[in-house]
């Protein structure tokens, strides 16, 4: 009886008119778009609203928020700096739905389901930013630069062969780490470049929001399209540079 209830739970969440609006109109502007992640964030915005219905109904809540990290637990003022960014971005999103008809927070569901995606993106770049400072700051470049050059001379005054492979073999794994810390360095300066990007894509939201409500009557299913659509190419950028740094990951050891 009770694996009844919950398949009958189940099928009334799947089927609610709410959630088939979101998948429905998801597929009509991916389709628009011709994008994918808008529609991969459509079946995601689908899901998350049948499982909202099936688990809590109307006690529950329709969007889990990120858990930003403690700013108390981030090596760097800037990285601290930016989480406080994105809880204000948040806030102030909160505010201005909060003030909003319903018809229009109704539509623009695959768009909130996109942002706390990009937020979701946003902690784990936080989270390699913090990894990749607390490891450069441990490093000491110069030194590594003098072990070089020290290992380039010992190989130039060798008059054995053997010890000159040797000591030209430890110079260029000298260069090789010299190397991988600048390309650690530049992904530090790339992830900060796209925080400030998901930053201001937060931050210009609420704006975009309030534009909606002016228009009122006036807003298209394109003017929400275009906000799913500008979310979507965020997410799937911003997602491509996530599996650019994978490989980057495995040069940091401990020191």
């Amino acid at each position: 009886m009770a694996i009844s209830d919950r398949a009958k739970r189940l099928a009334r969440a799947a089927t609610g008119w709410l959630n088939l609006g979101v998948a429905g109109s998801s597929a009509v502007v991916a389709t628009a778009l011709h994008s994918v992640p808008v529609a991969a964030i459509g079946l995601a915005a689908y899901g998350a609203l049948v499982a909202w219905d099936y688990v809590g109904g109307a006690g529950g809540s329709r969007a889990r928020e990120v858990e930003l990290p403690a700013e108390s637990s981030l090596s760097t003022e800037q990285l601290r700096q930016t989480v406080k960014q994105i809880a204000t971005a948040r806030e102030e999103r909160h505010r201005v739905l909060e003030g909003t008809p319903i018809d229009i927070r109704g539509h623009l569901i695959v768009a909130l389901v996109s942002l706390t995606e990009l937020e979701t993106r946003a902690v784990r770049l936080i989270e390699r930013a913090d990894a990749l400072a607390r490891y450069l700051s441990g490093v000491d470049v110069g030194k590594v630069n003098e072990e070089a050059a020290k290992m380039a001379a010992l190989a130039a005054r060798a008059t054995d062969k053997a010890a000159h492979e040797e000591y030209e073999k430890a110079a260029a794994a000298r260069q090789g780490q010299l190397s991988t810390l600048a390309d650690l360095a530049d992904a530090g300066d790339r992830v900060t470049a796209n925080l400030t990007r998901i930053i201001a894509t937060l931050e210009a939201f609420p704006s975009r929001v309030m534009r909606l409500r002016a228009l009122d009557a006036q807003a298209t299913e394109q003017s929400y399209g275009d906000i799913e659509g500008e979310l979507g190419r965020v997410n799937s950028e911003i997602q491509i540079f996530e599996d650019t740094l994978k490989t980057l990951a495995q040069e940091v050891q401990p020191s």
